[in-house]
């Protein structure tokens, strides 16, 4: 097969990966990369608070809130310096997603594409993909993902509703839950020389 022929092939499975519509798909996503409680059938329409369940993605997106947040939010405080980058790959992985939501709330991504941003964005996949420890459907939606976060639209974010979600955002939150899966399948500081342009 070559290089064209793989990168076509890629691109095909990728347009058949729906996270955002498919909860079966997201589920599967979701327990690749370690979600692991039983999923109770949704209750939403219940008066009774206590007989209320969330839908299946949300409950996914609780656990995420719960267990790997904190992950991403730990590494910050422990190894992010108050300016440059981190010497532990970890620390600068959390740094990466950070400053990728903070362009995206702040600026709307205006400024992807000036190299500065892709190169996270690349780092974060180069360095989950080159590790080897996730499945093929966590390796392909981070590869879609990478592409959607590089194709940024700054009119069409910028134009969208506060309350409703972008690709963009969706892909952003998807890769910071892969890092922080990425992060405890990895606890041990690893060493991280920064390069002149990070």
């Amino acid at each position: 097969m070559t290089d064209q022929d793989e990168s076509s092939s890629v691109a095909n499975e990728q347009e058949n990966l729906d996270l955002s519509g498919d909860d079966a798909l997201y589920l599967r996503w979701a327990r690749d990369i370690g979600f692991n409680l039983e999923v109770q059938a949704p209750n939403v329409d219940t008066e009774n608070e206590d007989e209320y369940v969330p839908s299946v993605r949300q409950q996914i997106d609780d656990w995420f809130d719960e267990i790997y947040v904190p992950v991403i939010d730990a590494l910050w405080n422990q190894y992010v310096p108050k300016s440059g980058s981190c010497t532990v790959l970890q620390g600068e992985m959390s740094r990466y997603v950070g400053r990728l939501e903070g362009e995206y709330f702040k600026n709307g991504m205006i400024n992807m594409g000036d190299d500065y941003y892709d190169r996270m964005v690349d780092k974060i996949k180069d360095t989950v993909l080159k590790d080897g420890k996730f499945s093929p459907l966590i390796q392909s939606v981070l590869e879609m993902d990478t592409m959607i976060v590089k194709g940024a639209d700054y009119e069409k974010i910028r134009n969208s509703s506060f309350f409703q979600g972008t690709d963009v955002e969706e892909s952003l939150n998807r890769m910071k839950m892969v890092v922080a899966a990425w992060c405890v399948a990895n606890p041990e500081p690893i060493e991280f020389t920064p390069d002149q342009n990070d």
